[in-house]
């Protein structure tokens, strides 16, 4: 039943009623029109409404007929005000439940692909704890950011030479670079070593040009990318011979959300999908731990506090932050998301002097920070903390250069 052009709420509800006593809708037609919603009440509650409604727009009709006094027509106008209001709260309350359920049906339906494609997959072989582990007072911490797992460009220079290529095959060979580079270059006395992964794992759909450089669905690169990750995370342990422990940090291409929607919420986010199919792969190696998916977090390294963060607007807002509103004692920050390094001092803050580090991005230049001027070459970033010095070495390192030829 549609309500008629120019129709008053009023008159559309009144004639609701009437089909309803004539029997030409039903109970729960009629909720529709008058209440917002035939589900959310019982029948004999509707139909006491009903009812009620009824006897309502009965005094209604004989006050308006009678030239009821203005006071009460005021009451009826506020009465007919509150009706509207409960109808159009119980509107919202069902759309946000309808969303609520979506999204959580979205979540689990992500979930199980994830754990269907891990019980797919042959379990890697067991992998113990270091057992000639001895205590050292120094350890690593190795930053990487800005994968953009699923993104595919290509970038030429003015000249018309390649600047920079991207693709899973190509991510994959950065990674193994990094592999065979820290293997040859790993200080083997830091047995502890931390990872940050700092965002932007996936490429997503957070712009329009986000679909321009995605060749395969999204969910497909995430569980991709985590299967390479936990592989290569299992080998860099055993080569290295050390403890790994790996904290994930989400970004805002890693959030659930199509073209430019805002996101649902910062809690659903495909970095948490990865975290979770990591986690669940290694459980046979002892030498890795890989915590929670985190929008932030401050880890120590070799008693030293660090705050690993994608990107920060205002560095010392951030710190600031962390530090007074929830007590963390920081002397390092480091975030990605510009895809660029830089290393800058905040200021002595508590007689410390705060440190920001900017990581740059395994993803390099991409079509967009080109036509910015912004971005620099493929690099993360390795660093060394003492307990009595804080930290004691850290250099960037360049990740597999590309052939620069034409084509």
């Amino acid at each position: 039943m549609q309500r008629n052009e120019n129709e008053t709420i009023i008159a559309y509800m009144e004639r609701a009623t009437q089909a309803l006593s004539k029997g030409d809708i039903s109970i729960k037609e009629w909720a529709e029109i008058v209440a917002g919603d035939g589900e959310v009440y019982s029948p004999e509650t509707l139909r006491r409404c009903s009812n009620l409604f009824k006897m309502f727009l009965e005094q209604y009709n004989i006050l308006v007929k009678d030239g009821a006094p203005s006071e009460e027509k005021e009451n009826l106008e506020q009465i007919l005000e509150e009706i509207k209001k409960e109808k159009i709260k119980v509107q919202t309350a069902n759309l946000e439940y309808n969303a609520n359920l979506r999204r959580d049906a979205r979540q689990d339906m992500l979930s199980e692909k994830v754990v269907d494609a891990i019980n797919r997959l042959e379990p890697f072989e067991p992998v113990e704890e270091n057992g000639d582990w001895v205590y050292s007072p120094e350890e690593g911490l190795l930053l990487i950011s800005d994968i953009h797992a699923g993104a595919e460009f290509e970038v030429r220079g003015v000249d018309g030479c390649k600047i920079n290529a991207y693709s899973f095959e190509i991510l994959r060979a950065r990674f193994e670079y990094l592999l065979n580079w820290l293997d040859k270059n790993y200080n083997r006395e830091a047995k502890f070593l931390t990872i940050g992964v700092l965002g932007d794992i996936v490429e997503g759909l957070l712009r329009l040009s986000s679909l321009a450089k995605l060749k395969e669905p999204v969910v497909d690169t995430v569980i991709r990318f985590s299967e390479f990750f936990a592989d290569w995370l299992n080998r860099l342990s055993q080569v290295l011979n050390v403890s790994i422990s790996v904290e994930i940090i989400s970004g805002n291409h890693d959030e659930i959300r199509m073209l430019q929607q805002k996101p649902y919420s910062a809690e659903e986010n495909f970095a948490k999908l990865v975290a979770e199919y990591v986690r669940l792969r290694l459980q046979n190696n002892e030498r890795v731990t890989v915590h929670d998916c985190a929008t932030a977090r401050v880890v120590p390294v070799a008693e030293h506090n660090v705050l690993l963060e994608h990107g920060t607007k205002n560095a010392i807002n951030t710190y600031r932050y962390f530090s007074d509103v929830q007590g963390k004692w920081i002397e390092a920050m480091y975030c990605g998301h510009l895809h660029s390094t830089e290393t800058k001092s905040l200021g002595s803050f508590d007689g410390i002097d705060v440190k920001i580090h900017r990581v740059g991005s395994v993803m390099g230049i991409d079509p967009y920070s080109n036509s910015i001027r912004k971005g620099s070459v493929p690099s993360c970033h390795l660093a060394y903390y003492s307990e009595t010095e804080g930290e004691t070495w850290s250099r960037d390192i360049k990740l597999k250069p590309l052939d620069l030829s034409r084509g």
